[in-house]
């Protein structure tokens, strides 16, 4: 259970609607192969600076993170962390475990390579990730668009055009306190809200293919013509 400050804010990465505790998680993530053809696909509906911009806030509004991250576990140093076990007797048979979640098929897998390896090669698990990775993609324009039309990041956008340096720590630090989110949005989405939307369009998707219907058309209502700039 995380219920201490510093562990209420994640690294993230709002294209790709990634999230993580784990800051060596988010550089590996922004390294990523998923991460570059996100990019790459957001670049064939925006203009290319905007795109360029869009990597070094989300690079940099990380490192913020990681600074307030690191601000609040030296103020909580000293708290104990409560443990989630507490109470629960031999009785009920419950044992610790390291699992993985695959958020294509909404399954808990034990951490053993057997048995990670078996579902990473299932014919269920290469047809769920296939259809959440275009539903992935699908969904990245709309999210950009949100960002680049936040009042804050409009500001920041028209000083990178400019050529100047827009990422000071006031520019950033509102947002990571959550005074101003992504897209105007209250508050940022947890994993499993993340891994409950992600589910329901892959089911969507799903159903679609089955009636016949096929999957949503890549340039709906939402996407912009290329080398058009955010409204």
């Amino acid at each position: 259970m995380r219920d201490r400050a510093a562990d209420r804010i994640q690294f993230a990465c709002s294209v790709c609607k990634f999230r993580s505790f784990e800051d060596e998680e988010i550089q590996k993530h922004l390294q990523s192969k998923f991460h570059k053809e996100t990019l790459r696909f957001i670049s064939t509906k925006l203009p290319d600076k905007t795109v360029e911009f869009l990597q070094e806030y989300i690079v940099n509004r990380n490192k913020k993170i990681e600074k307030r991250r690191q601000e609040l576990m030296d103020k909580e140093s000293t708290k104990p962390k409560p443990d989630p076990f507490k109470g629960i007797g031999q009785e009920h048979f419950f044992k610790k475990i390291e699992a993985a979640h695959c958020l294509a098929c909404d399954m808990l897998i034990p951490a053993q390579h057997q048995l990670l390896q078996r579902h990473l090669h299932s014919v269920d698990h290469n047809h769920n990730r296939r259809l959440a990775a275009e539903q992935f993609k699908k969904t990245s324009l709309h999210v950009a668009k949100s960002v680049l039309n936040n009042r804050h990041i409009v500001k920041m956008l028209e000083k990178y055009l400019k050529g100047e340096d827009p990422f000071t720590s006031e520019a950033v630090d509102a947002e990571i306190e959550g005074d101003d989110n992504l897209g105007g949005e209250q508050k940022e989405e947890t994993p499993e809200e993340v891994a409950a939307e992600v589910l329901a369009e892959v089911i969507t998707a799903a159903v679609r293919a089955v009636d016949g219907e096929g999957a949503p058309a890549p340039g709906g209502g939402d996407t912009l013509a290329q080398g058009e700039g955010p409204t």
